[in-house]
């Protein structure tokens, strides 16, 4: 707005200096009559100018704030859909959250109840199609597996140390591992229907006082909910107590 009134400005200068001019010139080359005559015709045609220049300036001055006021809408509006997301993920993860610990607190004294009831509630809130449970053991300094969920094999045991396979390495790393596009065989499920290959592959640890006590491994055929990492987390954190539970005092003995 500063740089159009400095231009109007300059224009008007502009306009009165060639007017000076011009009464100075027909002052000294035409009659006094004709002089009245350019006087009026300059002034009447300087001043339909001046108007319709000032009216574009009025028209761009009015023209920016509405603009800018679209922007900050504009703005708002974004700002409110990131924070209608958010909001909307939170009651998600909270909403999965109480569907995970449905019923634990029945089964808390028995591994096996437990995992069953907990592969149970997973399959209904995250649609897991297979599963396995693998817990630390103080004595032998492995992960063994405690319990399966959908889980086909003559040998359902399988143990790894620390840093060993994908399990053994996720327990080391005490960080979740979210796989998608899992190559086709490479997991297999059976019903009386049919079989097929999960396309996603979870590896979930369960940490307490910084070590990682046991291992879920899931798998799906439908991705995480969004976002996946937060609910991950949530999902151990409101599991962990169970699992240190089941260690104690096995679980010092890890130290």
């Amino acid at each position: 707005m500063r740089k159009i009134s400095v231009i109007f400005l300059y224009f008007l200068i502009l306009i009165f200096s060639i007017f000076i001019f011009a009464l100075v010139w027909g002052y000294l080359t035409v009659s006094m009559q004709y002089l009245h005559k350019t006087f009026v015709i300059y002034t009447i045609t300087t001043f339909i100018i001046s108007t319709i220049f000032l009216r574009i300036i009025i028209f761009l001055e009015n023209r920016k704030p509405k603009t800018e006021v679209k922007i900050v809408y504009k703005t708002i509006d974004k700002k409110q859909q990131k924070d209608t997301k958010k909001q909307k993920e939170i009651e998600i993860i909270e909403n999965i959250k109480k569907g995970i610990l449905k019923g634990l607190d029945e089964n808390k004294t028995d591994i096996t109840a437990f995992s069953d009831k907990l592969f149970e509630n997973m399959s209904r809130e995250l649609h897991i199609v297979q599963g396995m449970l693998f817990l630390w053991d103080p004595e032998k300094q492995v992960y063994k597996t405690v319990n399966t969920y959908a889980y086909y094999a003559e040998d359902t045991y399988r143990e790894y140390k620390l840093g060993e396979g994908i399990t053994g390495q996720v327990a080391k790393n005490r960080k979740f591992l979210y796989i998608k596009n899992v190559p086709e065989g490479y997991i297999t499920v059976l019903s009386g229907l049919g079989e097929g290959s999960p396309n996603y592959l979870t590896f979930l640890p369960i940490i307490s006082e910084n070590q990682t006590i046991a291992v879920i491994e899931f798998a799906s055929f439908e991705p995480l909910p969004e976002p996946h990492k937060e609910l991950l987390e949530a999902i151990s954190q409101v599991i962990t107590p169970y699992f240190e539970k089941f260690l104690t005092p096995a679980n010092n003995e890890k130290k």
